[in-house]
């Protein structure tokens, strides 16, 4: 089991965000910017949920750490430049390198299921099964992961909201077939490298 606090942070757009803080500081689950207080609450238990399995919430007091990370977070969500946010929970080796895969696409590119499982050592479904479960949404940028035949796929808030980030971003959508130009790919070998280089700032394993 692991204990988190649980703070929902108003941020300059009138929207809250989620944040989950353990009590060394590590960041266990974020949401993205949402429009409802409660709505924000409930995402963000069931993302933990989802992530971390068996998780004990305790609300805790205003947090300048959890302020930083949701404005942050904000930041991410219109696409502007974020400082490195970290330290994040460290999940289990076979999610861990998914997620650094999917950490390194830049943004204004996409890469698809099948390459990030293959730079990963998984299989797609098993990429696309810890993708779902990503309790670090912008963080780990999730929504830049499409199909094969570069449709937009499954995401936790919508294709519209993963559509929207794409866009915001730089990525061309065909709104009507749901499909990234493919102009925008990031090739397997450029994805490799980058994963080689930039990491997110893990903290302690579970």
């Amino acid at each position: 089991m692991i204990k988190v606090r649980t703070f929902l942070v108003r941020v300059d757009s009138g929207r809250y965000v989620g944040v989950a803080l353990t009590s060394g500081g590590e960041l266990a689950c974020n949401t993205i910017p949402l429009r409802g207080r409660a709505e924000a609450d409930a995402e963000l238990r069931a993302s933990c949920v989802r992530a971390w399995r068996d998780v004990e919430f305790c609300e805790g007091p205003p947090s300048p750490l959890a302020e930083d990370v949701a404005n942050r977070v904000l930041k991410l969500f219109f696409a502007r430049p974020a400082n490195l946010i970290g330290p994040l929970l460290k999940p289990s080796e076979r999610v861990r390198r998914v997620l650094e895969t999917v950490y390194a696409i830049p943004p204004g590119r996409v890469a698809t299921y099948s390459a990030v499982a293959r730079l990963s050592g998984t299989s797609p479904r098993m990429a696309g099964l810890a993708l779902s479960k990503n309790p670090f949404p912008l963080v780990i940028p999730c929504h830049r992961v499409v199909r094969a035949d570069l449709s937009l796929g499954g995401y936790s808030y919508g294709e519209v909201i993963k559509a929207d980030l794409l866009v915001r971003e730089g990525v061309e959508v065909d709104l009507r077939s749901g499909k990234v130009d493919p102009r925008f790919l990031v090739s397997e070998r450029e994805l490799n490298k980058r994963r080689l280089l930039a990491r997110p700032w893990w903290g302690s394993p579970v």
